[in-house]
């Protein structure tokens, strides 16, 4: 399910791409992509908070007295049935947490946020119309952030399944909603708005089914003994930053482009990265669905499982990813054969450059995820050292062009990210290097042959 709810959230982003293309501007449509790739920031307000909290309900609800206890039953009480009591403080401050991030995002959104569209909605020559346009996605994002709150109490509780169908099935919604309002009336502010209303469907379904789940938070005079904050915040912070400064190297290139490129090149470059975004969640959804298992195995000392388990979902991420390669600069080339107007969209030797920086990127990000099970976070260390090489390289090199985002973001990660995930696993989990030709090798060589015949057609 988690992959369908990835893909429902590709639909609710590439399905209104070709309508969005044929009824507005260049500069109207930049700034569609350039406003949707600040999803990605909204996510890094919270960070690694989600999954952390969500371990600490999963100990709550095995009966767990202590959430900092990664080895759930140790402590056990009443047979390992759900401790009630835990469960309700974990509610409140779950509750308190994500309203805290959502006011967080309207206030780094209505600031920051507002002084990096200012350009592109200028060009774009929609007036008041744009602004509210950014301001229904403010709020729309400050929405699905309030709603982690439920989700990750279901998550954690062990509604996977039930959490992942209705995000399915809302963004799936979001997609056809947004479809729908060009053949009624072509709006700009019209479409976001529908684009973004199933969040607050969203919101009020899982708040219901969470109610329905034993969701009652403890009163704030019950709170006092609690000893969350101590548990949370500090891997919370540097979980935080760590995806702070990845989204800001993957996604800021695509925001500051938007300060001065032609409106056409800003359209189509904002394109590929939010599809890039789209590809890197299909390809680490088969290791997410893994990470339970992965933290059973390593609590029993299971290590050839473990490393196994790892290497097989690995290569399926990888596997999806190699595919996207060919598949998405193919699928825009036939449907610019029948649109009206075509997709604005890279050239293929950018595409294959791209893919070549995101692919490295997708194999470090698998190894520190993998390592996260040890619940030791290193991503503000590897992030932070990254985004620094990045920038900096980009301030030597300059900006040029589109092309030397990608260059200098594959130069950074090879200079440091890449090598540094990758000892991490090899020295915890002596996941040895040979298993790269098993995981990574055969799918990098599909992706490149693929380019090569796509070039060559």
């Amino acid at each position: 399910m988690t992959a369908a709810s990835v893909l429902a959230r590709a639909f609710a982003f590439l399905a209104p791409v070709p309508f969005v293309t044929a009824y507005f501007e260049a500069p109207t449509i930049a700034l569609w992509f350039v406003i949707l790739t600040f999803q990605a920031f909204a996510t890094a307000v919270i960070g690694v908070l989600p999954t952390i909290l969500m371990h600490m309900v999963s100990y709550a609800n095995a009966g767990s007295s202590e959430v900092g206890n990664h080895k759930v039953g140790i402590d056990s009480t009443d047979g390992g049935s759900p401790n009630h009591s835990l469960l309700a403080q974990l509610a409140f401050f779950l509750k308190v947490t994500f309203v805290v991030c959502a006011l967080a995002w309207i206030a780094l959104a209505g600031t920051i946020g507002t002084w990096v569209v200012w350009r592109p909605i200028q060009v774009s020559g929609l007036g008041v119309e744009a602004y509210q346009a950014w301001a229904v996605f403010v709020a729309a994002m400050a929405v699905r952030l309030s709603m982690q709150a439920y989700a990750t109490y279901l998550l954690g509780r062990g509604f996977v399944a039930d959490v992942r169908r209705l995000e399915a099935l809302t963004w799936t919604l979001s997609g056809l909603a947004t479809i729908g309002s060009f053949f009624i009336l072509p709006n700009f502010l019209l479409a976001m708005t529908l684009l973004q209303l199933p969040l607050v469907i969203n919101l009020v379904l899982l708040r219901t089914m969470a109610k329905r789940q034993g969701w009652a938070p403890a009163r704030r005079s019950e709170m006092q003994d609690a000893n969350l904050m101590s548990e949370v915040w500090p891997r919370a912070l540097r979980g935080g930053a760590g995806a702070f400064m990845s989204y800001l190297v993957i996604y800021g290139s695509g925001i500051l482009f938007a300060q001065f490129g032609e409106s056409e090149d800003v359209a189509a470059f904002a394109f590929a990265l939010n599809i890039f975004g789209i590809v890197g969640q299909l390809a680490l959804a088969p290791l997410f669905g893994a990470l339970p298992r992965l933290s059973a195995h390593l609590a029993r000392g299971q290590l050839d499982d473990q490393n196994a388990l790892a290497q097989s979902v690995m290569l399926k991420g990888l596997l999806i990813y190699a595919a996207a390669v060919p598949l998405v600069p193919a699928g825009v080339y036939i449907a610019n054969l029948f649109l009206p107007v075509p997709l604005l969209f890279v050239d293929l030797h950018l595409w294959a450059l791209l893919a070549v920086a995101n692919f490295t990127f997708r194999y470090g990000a698998m190894h520190l995820h993998y390592f996260t099970i040890t619940n030791d976070i290193r991503w503000h260390i590897v992030d932070g050292v990254n985004t620094t090489l990045f920038l900096g390289l980009l301030a030597l090199e300059g900006v040029s062009s589109m092309y030397v985002f990608p260059i200098c973001q594959l130069i950074a990660l090879a200079l440091f990210y890449v090598p540094y995930a990758r000892v991490l696993t090899l020295r915890k989990f002596e996941f040895g290097w040979k298993r790269d030709l098993s995981y990574a090798a055969v799918p990098a060589g599909l992706a490149a042959m693929s380019l090569v015949v796509l070039e060559a057609l």
